[in-house]
Parts: structure tokens; C-alpha cells; sequence
């Protein structure tokens, strides 16, 4: 018989947390939801779960959206392949049992669907096996040849009109980066831009902040007569380069595509293994980027 209690004390949750995460993955670090911790400042609620003996048996790492009143994981719909802690994955339904109305499970990684017959989310996971090609004009040799042609026509004539791209230019504090970035995606996506969200600026700043200490940030940054026009970080992990965000002039054409292709050269160039774009945009498909599924839960 499993007993329940609910975490809400910063520091007995990430003891817990530091339990059960096998922290591989980038979104596996404590530091990392942190980040939206410090940034959104919504309570904690984490629902643990102890067996008769009262070891720790399961976690499931919520906190409460008091913006838009919803239980959901830490960072919200933003971190991606969530796991669902459960040592005996057979009582997993004990755990989901002990959610509050109104939560959403985001972006449950694969794994979790042999378990529980999760729902499958309308986004897909998008990314490209680099170990499969030499380099980018490797990956390029598979569009076709109107799509190659036209791909490289817009990012040269982009450089032939004087934006250029720089690597890990560090010369703004990261607010400033944050900031330009955000007006540039809240111009772009309107309210469904993650910047429109309260504190979420704030926690890229403190996630691009963490980056850096681990010496594994990389930022692209584009360049007009001196002016910023574009920026978009994204973090190598155990191989594993994750474009996180960013934002460039909607007024200027393609320089979307140029971040995400000089991002693609810069992960060749790391010898990273797995390039990950994260979810939603069908863009990435046209690019040709593999496609997972990832699932979620919900009991609206």
C-alpha cells in the first residue's frame, strides 16, 4: 500500500529529485528546472510516493501555473522528454491517480507509452542522427535538387546583403541577448510566443547563464551594419546539441533558416551525435528532420 505526500519545500524536492533522475538528459538536471523555478516562481508540487517499508517508491515533479491555473512539470510545456519516476512502473496508474483536476502531462518521452496508454500529443519531436552524414552538405545531398538550389540561394543571398553570422559572440550580458531575442519571437508568434509568457524571459536568461558555467553553451548571433537582427542559443550535453530558442527580424526573409543552418554547421563542426530542434514547427519537416513521437496525459 503506497502512501502519498505532496513536496512543495524547495529543498526536500530536489533532494528527491536528485533521487530518481538518471540526469542523461539536459531536461534530467536539477539546475536546470531551476531555471524556471527562479524565473516563474510557481509553487512546487511534487507528488512522492512511499512503500510500506517508507522508501521512496515514485515522484511526479508538478508545480502549480497560477497564470493559467493548471498542474504540469516544472518549466511547463517547455522541457521535453518527461519521465514519469515510478519504480514499479505497474502502480504508475496510483501515481496519476493522486494528480489534481486540471493537470497536463507535456511531452512524455516515448518510453513512458509501453507503460500506460498515454495519449499521443499533437507535436512531434524533430531531429537529425548526425553520425549518418558527413557533414552539411552530406545532409544536403538528400533534398531535391529545386529545394537544395533553393536553400543555398537564401542563405547567400542573405550573406551577400551584409548579415553575417557569428559563433558564440559573448559581447552582450545575456538580458540584453534575452531581450532581443524575445522582441524579435513576440513579433514573429504573437501570444503564442513562450516570451509572452510571465517570467519566461527571466528563465532563459538564467538557463543561458547556467549553459555558460557548464561550458556548454552556443549562441548564433546575426549581424547587420553592427546591429543585432538575430540570436538563438542552444546547449551540447552528452553529445547532444539542443537548439533552445531564439528570435530574428520577421521583417527580413530567411533569417530563420540561417540560424538553424549555422547551427546544424556549428553541431558538425562540436561533432555532436544527435542534433535536437524540440518540438512543434513544420518547418523542421521540410528540412527532412526525423520525427518522434512523444505523448501526454491530461484529466480536465
Amino acid at each position: 500500500m503506497l502512501k502519498f505526500k505532496i513536496i512543495s519545500d524547495l529543498e526536500e524536492a530536489s533532494k528527491l529529485w536528485n533521487l530518481f533522475s538518471h540526469k542523461t538528459d539536459w531536461w534530467d538536471l536539477w539546475e536546470v528546472r531551476q531555471c524556471f523555478i527562479d524565473g516563474k516562481k510557481h509553487p512546487l508540487h511534487f507528488i512522492a510516493g512511499y512503500d510500506e517499508q517508507g522508501e521512496a517508491a515514485g515522484l511526479l515533479p508538478l508545480w502549480f501555473n497560477e497564470n493559467e491555473k493548471v498542474y504540469t512539470w516544472l518549466g511547463d510545456d517547455f522541457p521535453e522528454n518527461n519521465r514519469l519516476w515510478v519504480k514499479d512502473k505497474s502502480r504508475l496508474n496510483l501515481f496519476l491517480e493522486q494528480c489534481p483536476v486540471q493537470t497536463v502531462l507535456y511531452y512524455l518521452d516515448q518510453e513512458e507509452k509501453k507503460y500506460y496508454n498515454f495519449a499521443e500529443s499533437p507535436d512531434h519531436k524533430y531531429f537529425l542522427d548526425l553520425t549518418a552524414y558527413q557533414g552539411p552538405d552530406d545532409w544536403l545531398a538528400g533534398f531535391s535538387k529545386k529545394h537544395r538550389k533553393n536553400l543555398r540561394y537564401d542563405l547567400k543571398n542573405l550573406l551577400a546583403e551584409g548579415f553575417e553570422a557569428k559563433f558564440d559572440s559573448f559581447d552582450r550580458s545575456f538580458i540584453d541577448l534575452a531581450q532581443v531575442m524575445s522582441r524579435f519571437n513576440l513579433q514573429r508568434f504573437g501570444e503564442e510566443s513562450l516570451f509572452a509568457e510571465p517570467g519566461f524571459l527571466e528563465s532563459m536568461v538564467e538557463l543561458m547563464s547556467l549553459a555558460e558555467a557548464k561550458k556548454c553553451l552556443h549562441l548564433v548571433s546575426i549581424f547587420k551594419e553592427g546591429q543585432l537582427v538575430g540570436a538563438e542559443f542552444a546547449v551540447l550535453w552528452n553529445q547532444v546539441y539542443i537548439v533552445m530558442i531564439g528570435g530574428s527580424d520577421p521583417t527580413v526573409d530567411n533569417l530563420n533558416k540561417l540560424l538553424a543552418y549555422q547551427h546544424l554547421a556549428n553541431a558538425f563542426a562540436l561533432k555532436a551525435t544527435k542534433f535536437d530542434l524540440l518540438a512543434g514547427c513544420d518547418w523542421k519537416k521540410q528540412w527532412h528532420f526525423a520525427q518522434e513521437k512523444l505523448y501526454q496525459w491530461q484529466n480536465y
